[in-house]
């Protein structure tokens, strides 16, 4: 509850009404320990009795308060239903002796998200790969799942909530929503969608990403969102009037947002252009008018599609990996995301080679460059240890970018995982597997280093 309210900088939260002061006292101390602000609490004069009235004396809930302010969980008390000035006056007398609770010493930053529960993303965040990344369930977008564009089109909503409980039982730390189709009217869909996850406990419990390129999608979506939700995306191809009103819009939503690395003259594919935009889009978002808060800023520098057969392609996955270190000393707290499987569209239909090029890629990005989160397929990550040695070798020439033959290589290695899989189908033996080996260096001794060619 907290942190869904937290942007609004509220002066005092607390508790009130409810079950009698003994019942409020978990909850309270709950939130005493994460509130940034003062803490309050009305109790009621205990439980209603069967004529609707109240029986606590004021000795009663003088004895039942006290503890709030032993403990220093609070900064102001009263009394709700039930309570009368002589109740008021005794929890007075009881408390006076106490201290308030301090304010707490405020820590750097962090993004505080939530659904029914909060989830922050600080150094403890880890994935289910042992990376220190987010994961963004994927399935849930019409675009990362066949099944869920044919459930959605076809309004199966209660099997579209099986997926979505599914993505946070494989690891999913958030959910990404993306209901863009020109076949489907998206604004009724991400209502319907939203509306009915919120009510599913083991879907709700994780934040939802908001994801749509209309703007009045996105609002639907976090209208319905009992949470603190990320929204993806807004970006400077609409230009800076428009990208400073949709910022100030969702601010005052209290979502994170994600931004593009896209301006008016198109989307960023070198690393100069990812890192310009990115700092562009920084410096109008954190300054006011607007004044976002730059942890909840995430920018999405465009994965883009490596291993196509076109030259200028074969860098794509190095310099995201570059640009991402350079944006985050460059925009303080910023965080970093993306559609990871862009990567390895052109190896579709082979999802071992595909999650082998995501362990690499990720392992570099969050590893080396500080990329903090992700839109992925949570149920078939690899994690590098599960990569075989000529696999990871190739991953490792694509990714860098090492040597220019490497996409043959992969594609003659994906189609040996197909023809595996149609062999095993036909009951067939399976074909043999192509050998990339990695060249070894060979020792060299000093009379060949040393050696002077004769005239």
């Amino acid at each position: 509850f907290y942190a869904s309210i937290r942007h609004a900088k509220p002066m005092c939260v607390g508790l009130n009404c409810a079950l009698g002061a003994a019942a409020m006292a978990p909850f309270l101390k709950r939130l005493s320990d994460c509130a940034e602000c003062f803490v309050h609490v009305y109790s009621n004069a205990g439980l209603p009795n069967a004529m609707g009235g109240y029986d606590d004396t004021p000795a009663d809930m003088a004895r039942e308060n006290v503890e709030f302010a032993k403990n220093g969980w609070v900064n102001m008390m009263g009394g709700c239903c039930g309570s009368t000035p002589p109740h008021i006056a005794a929890i007075y007398d009881a408390c006076k002796v106490y201290k308030p609770r301090p304010l707490p010493v405020l820590g750097p930053p962090r993004m505080w998200l939530s659904g029914l529960e909060d989830f922050k993303v600080d150094a403890d965040t880890y994935n289910n790969c042992g990376l220190p990344f987010v994961n963004v369930g994927e399935r849930c977008n019409i675009a990362g799942s066949r099944k869920f564009k044919r459930l959605i089109m076809e309004g199966k909503y209660g099997e579209l909530m099986d997926i979505a409980k599914d993505q946070v039982e494989a690891g999913a730390h958030i959910v990404d929503i993306n209901v863009d189709d020109g076949m489907l009217d998206g604004l009724a869909a991400m209502q319907k969608f939203v509306k009915m996850a919120v009510t599913e406990p083991d879907v709700s419990k994780a934040p939802f990403m908001i994801d749509s390129s209309k703007f009045d999608i996105v609002l639907a979506g976090l209208k319905w969102n009992q949470g603190k939700a990320i929204v993806n995306s807004i970006s400077l191809k609409v230009g800076e009037k428009l990208f400073i009103e949709h910022a100030t819009l969702l601010r005052k939503h209290g979502a994170a947002v994600v931004v593009m690395a896209f301006d008016e003259k198109g989307q960023a594919a070198t690393k100069e252009d990812k890192v310009r935009i990115c700092k562009r889009s920084y410096d109008l978002l954190v300054a006011p008018p607007v004044c976002f808060p730059p942890e909840d800023i995430v920018f999405d520098p465009n994965i883009l599609t490596i291993g196509t057969g076109i030259e200028e392609h074969n860098a794509y996955g190095v310099d995201f990996i570059d640009a991402v270190k350079t944006i985050k000393e460059q925009c303080p707290w910023c965080k970093i995301s993306g559609g990871v499987s862009n990567l390895s569209f052109g190896f579709r239909g082979v999802n071992v080679v595909r999650e082998s090029i995501h362990a690499y890629f990720l392992y570099h990005a969050a590893i080396r460059s500080g990329m903090d989160m992700g839109i992925v397929n949570a149920a078939e990550m690899l994690a590098m240890d599960d990569l075989d040695e000529d696999l990871l070798e190739l991953c490792t020439d694509a990714v860098l970018n090492r040597r220019d033959t490497v996409t043959e290589d992969l594609t003659e290695m994906s189609q040996w995982f197909f023809d595996c899989k149609t062999a095993k189908k036909e009951g067939t033996a399976p074909p043999k597997r192509p050998r990339f080996c990695k060249k070894q260096p060979r020792v060299i001794f000093d009379w060949e280093k040393n050696y002077v060619p004769k005239v």
